[in-house]
């Protein structure tokens, strides 16, 4: 059995912050009766029908309406959200569509009358949508959305909402220079290594991290681990530490 090394010189308590914050992308209610930050054709501003305060994006019947916005920067995202309210007035599933810009194009996401949207004619519907997946996630993200209404239907569309939330720091990845600040709380699993420490590592939080492969501290000297004391390294048949 491979002899385990560990060598822990210090104990300090090192508070490391990580956690996701919501970022508002883009938002639209239309109350300033413009289409600004939107390509748009077919809709009208309108104010018989509004979900937040007097005004809405309305779309006519037997018009085909179009509006989108692709500029919107999501790189930074761990997760994308949409939110929209439409109102509909007896619109088919075939009559609306929504979709959001990925890294290759416009992705329908979905039909987006009333009965789609799981509510009912004539009253404002809420459409929310999120994604964790990578093609959602750079600049040039969008969200776009076609109603074309038949003779006697109608759509407003309001309260248009785009976030996201930043990527929450991964802990577990040795960074390429400078000190590895650990949260024990993400009870990383080293166990497909060899993982190279550049500088000194802390171990902060309360959990357990395992240890199962090669850690090398590659500066040669005088690095150190400093762990707190909710911390616990347990290091199994193939760990080892070496500095």
């Amino acid at each position: 059995m491979k002899k385990i090394f560990i060598w822990i010189f210090a104990l300090m308590l090192f508070a490391v912050i990580v956690s996701a914050t919501t970022l508002q992308e883009f938002y639209k209610d239309f109350d300033d009766q413009t289409f600004d930050g939107l390509v748009y054709s077919g809709f009208i501003i309108d104010n018989t029908r509004a979900h937040t305060v007097s005004y809405s994006a309305f779309c006519a019947s037997e018009t085909s309406c179009d509006m989108y916005n692709a500029t919107l920067d999501t790189s930074g995202a761990s997760v994308v959200n949409i939110s929209f309210w439409l109102n509909d007035d007896d619109m088919e599933p075939a009559d609306c569509y929504y979709y959001a810009n990925s890294t290759t194009g416009w992705n329908l996401l979905g039909s987006c009358d009333a009965s789609s949207l799981g509510c009912s004619d004539d009253v404002w519907c809420h459409m929310t949508w999120s994604s964790s997946d990578a093609q959602y996630k750079h600049s040039g993200f969008g969200f776009r959305i076609t109603p074309t209404p038949a003779k006697g239907e109608n759509a407003w569309v309001d309260t248009i909402n785009i976030t996201y939330e930043e990527g929450v720091a991964d802990t577990c990845t040795p960074p390429g220079s400078g000190d590895w600040n650990v949260d024990c709380s993400d009870a990383c699993d080293w166990s497909s290594g060899p993982y190279n420490v550049p500088a000194d590592m802390y171990m902060t939080g309360t959990g357990i991290v395992t240890l199962s492969a090669l850690m090398d501290f590659t500066a040669g000297s005088g690095q150190e681990i400093y762990m707190s004391t909710g911390c616990e390294l347990r290091v199994s048949s193939g760990g080892e530490i070496r500095g």
